[in-house]
């Protein structure tokens, strides 16, 4: 033992070790480097450390052996025998240990072969993890996180070039700043500036401005597909931020971000020129980002508006409204005069809830209140927006002139979907043309996930399963699995589907489906036709369970005017359901009356002569059933009580506040038209055609109300001007009206309108047209009474125009 310590003493261990770990750490830190700026596996670092810990081995066993080999005598002639001091080493033949000779022990361990040995170890690592690297795919530049299905979204700021006294803490304050702000932003991802910062370092000396080629080379070897290259100049001061935006793989400038402003703001500069260089990045939709609508509508200088709003959009397109409306309010709160996340807030929260709703509202208003923010197609944008909210005529002209000036626009081709889709029908566009404008939207953004809504709707009213179905499946793809898009599969198997996966998809709705989706996913959405009427019976009896027992009697008599079922249906009139509601059970009738008979019942001459009119539309419902009876007193007395009610609405509407009520006095005042509506129904059942058809084309100016009723009252309107003008031989307008008598959520219109079209076409010496319309309605109502008024038309509009 006291040898060995001796030995020790004499090798300066304590001095070599010292000496070893030092250069050791100094190793460790050139391999760092290197790993990073060569991109090179995660391993490297620990296979390093145990090298080095092998090198410890070889260093403390050199500095011990070539101590001793200072110490021994200097052989002589006679050579020294074997094991004389030797070492035990394996050696031989057998591989037994035996003796070297200490001579050859301090030949074996030398300094030149210790240093040489590790040398050629680190520079093996290397080799083997470069082509490691090489194998797999990887870079040999560019940080080893960066995977390839990420590298398309990675953007690298670059150092800014600065100009002007105290501004070079800027040139890499702003890689830290911008790449903090951009991160996360719409699906970017900042390279980390630390990565940037070393891959800049090594290829550009302090104080040199490197060309635009070295810079974008710089970006590229962080595994970046954006490169943001920016400068910052002082002027007294002022102080003017810029960034040009590169996509690396083409080199091409994707767009510019400036902002000017005093030296005591620069901070608020930088949020908005973060904002700017985002809006330019994503403005492209390149790489692996989704086109966003409208970059330039993101007119918010906070960046942390713009990640909520972007994320909120994101939510948006996969038609997740819940989630959407939650960031879309994240935005606001950061920044209420945000005017584009203001507006898809109310858009989301339109969709959550339907139309009308409060919050929404008030977010449109908000944005309103913004408008001059946007730029002029978002501006105009918005204000279709608004007359959809109030529902107004306007919205129809306004969204075709829109397409009109911005053809390529999605947006625009949507906006005017809606305003056909909740408006069309009384400017007489048919299912068939307001389809048209949301396909030319899918067809030029199809990955936007509420576009294929109110299609999957209009395809089903169309029965055309096929089409309907690839919506749907488009929808699917595009969307997220749950929410209102997650609907749609059911109730198109309620309505289109066999029998087996209609039950399917009604024991799905008794578990899945929310009463609001229920009623405003299926009720409103989907049309009521001849193949939806199974599942309408079903839907009815679950709303019945449901405790919605009005809205399932409302859904279950059109199913049973639908199939031409007029007794069941009239009873449904009476429902208990309904008892409550004697107004609805007017409206109800108002079908009856368009064909030109009321129901000859005792149930129906006692709702309609007894009792006070409820309400302006159930004294409006009460003149017209009267006039089919030929009650003309309580025909008169309805509408001098109508009248009544209408000027007390107008008086209350007036109020105080001249500016918020104006439009609830203009509406009223609009509700005059329709008293002479049903007097000159009245006239036409009692003397003839004339003077009535203007009465009729005055009350179709009116406002369109959102709500069921009014849409009875409307949808009656077209069908007795179709009548008037199919009498005056007017076939082609006479087609138009009836063919948009389609809006309606109850009722059996869709299906009575063959009729009419039927005559329309027969006079338009169109037969074949003619003859399909008859005989589809014949076969609806193939179990309805075969003297009714319609079976008796369609039956002799197909005998007249014979075989065919």
């Amino acid at each position: 033992m006291s040898d060995f310590i001796e030995r020790l003493k004499h090798a300066r261990i304590v001095r070599v070790l010292a000496f070893y770990l030092g250069a050791s750490w100094v190793i460790l830190q050139v391999v760092d480097v290197l790993r990073e700026s060569l991109a090179l596996p995660e391993w490297v670092a620990p296979v390093s450390i145990i090298l080095l810990l092998i090198g410890l081995v070889i260093i403390s066993a050199t500095a011990m052996v070539q101590a001793d080999a200072a110490r021994a005598p200097v052989p002589g002639p006679a050579a020294a025998s074997e094991g004389e001091a030797g070492l035990p080493v394996p050696h031989g033949g057998d591989g037994s240990f035996g003796e070297l000779p200490a001579s050859d022990v301090a030949r074996l361990f030398t300094w030149k072969r210790a240093v040489a040995g590790g040398v050629l170890a680190f520079l093996g690592l290397f080799a083997v993890a470069a082509i490691a690297v090489m194998l797999t795919g990887g870079p040999l530049i560019g940080p080893e996180e960066i995977a390839a299905d990420e590298a398309g979204l990675g953007v690298a700021v670059l150092p800014f070039a600065v100009t002007g006294p105290d501004m070079d803490v800027w040139a890499e304050g702003m890689v830290d700043l911008l790449a903090d702000n951009l991160d996360g932003t719409g699906g970017l991802r900042t390279i980390d500036p630390r990565t940037v910062m070393a891959r800049w370092r090594g290829r550009v000396d302090p104080g040199e401005s490197p060309d635009l080629p070295t810079m974008l080379d710089i970006a590229r070897s962080t595994g970046a597909r954006y490169a943001v290259v920016g400068s910052a100049v002082a002027l007294g001061d002022e102080v003017r931020l810029s960034t040009d935006i590169y996509d690396i793989l083409s080199g091409e400038p994707m767009g510019t971000g400036a902002v000017e402003g005093s030296t005591g703001d620069v901070m608020s500069m930088v949020d908005r020129l973060s904002v700017e260089t985002a809006s330019a990045v994503l403005a492209t939709g390149g790489g692996e980002l989704p086109a966003l609508r409208h970059t330039t509508s993101l007119t918010t200088r906070s960046p942390e508006a713009l990640r909520a709003y972007l994320e909120g959009e994101a939510m948006y397109r996969r038609a997740d409204f819940a989630g959407a409306s939650d960031a879309f309010r994240r935005a606001v709160a950061d920044d209420s005069t945000f005017a584009l996340a203001n507006l898809r807030l109310s858009r989301a929260l339109g969709w959550l809830r339907n139309i009308g709703d409060d919050e929404a509202r008030l977010a449109l208003e908000r944005a309103l209140a913004f408008e001059g923010r946007l730029p002029p197609r978002e501006a105009e944008l918005l204000g279709i927006e608004q007359l959809l909210e109030t529902q107004d005529f306007e919205a129809l002209s306004q969204a075709a002139s829109a397409t009109q000036n911005y053809p390529d626009d999605p947006e625009a081709w949507e906006l005017l979907g809606e305003a056909y889709y909740h408006q069309g029908d009384q400017a007489l566009v048919s299912l068939e043309e307001s389809l048209q404008p949301f396909l030319k939207a899918i067809e030029l953004d199809p990955t936007f996930s509420p576009i294929y809504f109110h299609p999957i709707e209009i395809t089903a009213g169309l029965a055309d399963s096929a089409r309907a179905y690839a919506l749907r499946a488009d929808l699917q793809e595009h969307s997220t699995d749950d929410g209102r898009a997650g609907r749609y599969d059911v109730f198109l198997d309620v309505t289109l589907g066999s029998p087996s996966t209609r039950e399917a998809a009604i024991a799905r709705i008794r578990e899945e489906i929310p009463d609001r989706e229920l009623f405003t996913g299926y009720f409103y959405g989907f049309r009521r036709t001849p193949a939806s009427v199974p599942g309408d019976l079903a839907i009815a009896q679950e709303l019945d369970r449901r405790g919605a027992a009005n809205v399932g009697a409302q859904l279950l008599q059109s199913a049973r005017l639908t199939e031409g079922r007029l007794d069941e249906a009239l009873d449904l009139v009476f429902d208990p359901a309904l008892s409550d509601e004697p107004r609805s059970s007017l409206l109800m009738l108002l079908q009856w009356s368009a064909w030109g008979e009321a129901p000859d019942d005792p149930r129906v001459r006692s709702l309609v002569t007894t009792g006070d009119c409820p309400g302006p539309l159930g004294c409006y419902a009460t003149a017209i059933v009267a006039a089919d009876m030929g009650e003309w007193q309580r025909h008169g007395e309805a509408l001098d009580t109508y009248e009544s009610f209408i000027a007390d609405r107008i008086v209350e509407a007036g109020g105080d506040d001249a500016e918020g009520s104006q439009r609830a006095v203009e509406r009223w005042t609009e509700e005059r038209l329709w008293i002479d509506v049903a007097r000159a129904y009245g006239q036409w059942r009692q003397d003839g055609l004339e003077g009535v058809p203007n009465a009729f084309n005055a009350a179709r100016t009116i406002q369109p109300w959102a709500s069921w009723a009014h849409n009875s009252r409307n949808q009656a309107l077209r069908w007795w001007t179709a009548e008037l003008l199919l009498a005056q031989g007017q076939a082609e307008p006479a087609a138009r009206h009836y063919d948009s008598l389609w809006g309606a959520p109850q009722g059996a219109w869709f299906t009575v309108r063959l009729v009419g079209l039927g005559d329309a076409h027969r006079a338009m010496e169109q037969p074949s047209e003619a003859r399909r319309h008859y005989q589809a309605f014949l076969e609806a109502w193939r179990e309805a009474d075969p003297e009714h008024v319609l079976v008796r038309r369609a039956r002799e509009g197909l005998e007249a125009l014979g075989d065919g």
